[in-house]
């Protein structure tokens, strides 16, 4: 394209150097081969700017062309970068499922053994279908679930002495109950006591 202007400018030029030359012509013959070179010069300016015009078209035609091509080549990249992404996300949560499985097996074999005194709680299942009371112990601003099992005796003397001070022995286990917060998990202690003894503190006033 620059090379068209110039060559447009250059026969400008020319006509410019012819014109300002001296000579014998007469007139009218000067003024007419003056028009013929003006209107020549023109028609060539008017066909550089038209190649240029076509230059430009065809620019932008290969350019449009070219962002087509690339984005057709960037689309699978993106699908198979979210496909990776999520593939990772879950191996994340299978590989912190597998953990926290891990944690609650090695609980399992985790235990104390341990007398609590403390006062004895029940929280009645009302309402609730193929639901079993709870049963707690509360101790220096601590709480434990009491498993009885099986065993009716220690259940029926549970019944006996709710809300009363108590001696209770067994083993003391801790579980983790994992809550789901968007992208975190917030973990809860708990304590159970499978309980093999239980009777009334006599250590204390009821």
């Amino acid at each position: 394209m620059k090379t068209y202007l110039a060559g447009a400018f250059g026969l400008l030029m020319l006509v410019s150097l012819c014109i300002g030359q001296p000579g014998n012509v007469p007139a009218g013959d000067a003024n007419d081969d003056l028009d013929k070179k003006l209107e020549s010069v023109r028609k060539q300016i008017e066909e550089f700017q038209k190649k240029e015009q076509a230059l430009r078209e065809e620019f932008l035609r290969q350019e449009k062309t070219r962002i087509e091509e690339l984005r057709k080549q960037e689309q699978p990249l993106l699908e198979r970068r979210e496909k990776l992404e999520q593939q990772k996300r879950e191996l994340d949560d299978k590989k912190l499922e597998l953990v926290r499985k891990a944690e609650e097996e090695e609980r399992k074999h985790h235990y104390a053994r341990m007398e609590i005194q403390g006062r004895l709680q029940k929280v009645s299942s009302a309402g609730r279908e193929n639901a079993n009371d709870i049963w707690r112990i509360q101790f220096g601003g601590l709480s434990a679930n009491l498993d009885f099992g099986a065993n009716k005796e220690l259940l029926a003397a549970a019944e006996k002495h709710v809300g009363q001070r108590v001696v209770v022995m067994g083993n003391l286990t801790t579980a983790r109950n994992e809550q789901r917060h968007f992208y975190y998990y917030h973990s809860l202690e708990s304590y159970k006591v499978t309980v093999e003894s239980l009777s009334v503190s006599s250590s204390v006033p009821r």
